[in-house]
């Protein structure tokens, strides 16, 4: 039950990784600033899309190859490893943001 539960809350942080993901891509300026601590690290807004994107998608498609390793038995642990990768989506959205904001 909470493993079909934590199923569709993963996918629907997804879907909202993914929104959040294109709407930032969208107001990003063409050099985007990511830290001016001791030197200035900028990315162009292309390099940060791809570098992103290749983030999220590891991270998610670990959830498949997660559920073909472990056999059908292993419930509470699909649901632990569902349970962290929304959590995951979550950091990945707000870190979107700050990005966006700064």
């Amino acid at each position: 039950m909470w493993l079909k539960i934590f199923k569709v809350m993963w996918v629907v942080s997804l879907a909202a990784l993914l929104a959040t993901f294109f709407y930032v891509y969208a107001s990003l300026p063409q050099d985007v600033v990511v830290s001016e601590r001791n030197e200035v690290i900028k990315f162009s807004r292309e390099a940060l899309f791809y570098m992103t994107l290749a983030v999220i998608a590891l991270a998610n498609a670990s959830v498949f190859a997660v559920t073909r390793i472990f056999p059908r038995g292993a419930h509470e642990f699909k649901t632990w490893f569902y349970g962290l990768i929304m959590l995951a989506n979550v950091f990945f959205i707000v870190s979107l943001d700050f990005i966006s904001l700064y």
